[in-house]
Parts: C-alpha cells; sequence; structure tokens
C-alpha cells in the first residue's frame, strides 16, 4: 500500500529507539527529562545494534551493504533532536538518504552523547540526496513515528511534488 510520512522512513537504530522508547520512557516526565531519557536510550542502543544487510536504490544507483542504520529523512532532525547529516532540506523537493555502517558506530555513539549537551550540530554520517529511493531487506522499519515489521519487504520512498500544501 501507499503511506505518506513527513519526517524519515528507515530501520536499525531509530526504529528499535521507537520500540524501546515506547516501553521506557516516562510520559510523567517533564519535556527535558524524557529528552535526557531518550538520548541515553539511542547510546544504549548503539552499542548492542547488529548490522543489517540492505540494499539501497538511490536514483538507479545501487548502494547495499551493512548497516546499524537506514534513514530516508525529509526533515534535518529525528528523534530527540538527534541530526545525522547536514544534508537535509524538507524545501528543495529531495529526499536524503543516510547509513551508518559498522565502522561508524564509535563516532556515532560520541556524537549522541555529546548531543545531549548541544553539541555537535549533526553526526556527519555518510548521505546522498535523491527523490526515488527503494530499500530491500527492511525487516522491522519505521514510517515516521510508527514501527512496521514486514519479513524481508521492500520499500519505496519518493516525493509526490504539491503533496504539501502550507495555507498562511
Amino acid at each position: 500500500g501507499e503511506t505518506p510520512f513527513f519526517e524519515s522512513v528507515g530501520a536499525g537504530l531509530v526504529a528499535a529507539a521507537i520500540v524501546r522508547g515506547n516501553a521506557t520512557i516516562s510520559g510523567a516526565a517533564d519535556v527535558a527529562t524524557q529528552l535526557q531519557q531518550a538520548r541515553d536510550m539511542y547510546v544504549d542502543l548503539v552499542d548492542g545494534l547488529e548490522p543489517r544487510r540492505y540494499e539501497i536504490n538511490i536514483d538507479g544507483t545501487l548502494i547495499a551493504g551493512e548497516y546499524l542504520l537506514v534513514e530516508v529523512l525529509n526533515m534535518p532532525s529525528i528523534g530527540p533532536n538527534v541530526r545525522l547529516t547536514p544534508e537535509v532540506n524538507p524545501a528543495d523537493g529531495l529526499l536524503s538518504l543516510v547509513v551508518a555502517a559498522e565502522a561508524d558506530r564509535a563516532g556515532l555513539r560520541a556524537y549522541l552523547q555529546a548531543r545531549a549537551v548541544g553539541e555537535p550540530s549533526d553526526a556527519g554520517l555518510k548521505s546522498w540526496r535523491g527523490s526515488k529511493i527503494s530499500i530491500a531487506g527492511l525487516g522491522e522499519y519505521h514510517v515516521d513515528d510508527e514501527v512496521r515489521t514486514d519479513g524481508e519487504r521492500a520499500a519505496t520512498i519518493a516525493i509526490k511534488r504539491g503533496h504539501l500544501p502550507v495555507m498562511a
């Protein structure tokens, strides 16, 4: 089927964080405490995350590998104000594909720890820009803040021009 999204679609770290966060982050806490709990949870998850094989096609270019996370972004930040790459512009009609491999684990962990005090502004992960991205090997994945499990299903994420009218 077809599902519109606004922020991001992906697998790995962020999907795992959504699942764990729904069960562990205190809704009774203030927003600052919830953000800190979420950042701490992301760090814990990075340490234990197993890479998974993905076959990704972005506008005809194949990017395959074993990744800790695969994210298709339409917005610069996700989760607890996490910026994986500076290469996201929600107004340019393109999506950003971001991946993190095993070699990125330590840097991603350091970024998430430093993010709690506001620095650095982004994780500096490898990214590509495109209008149509297909990902095979998803397993558990998220569409914005909803987690889905579709076995080894593939998904295609694309920009549909004119589908975000803003009335001012």
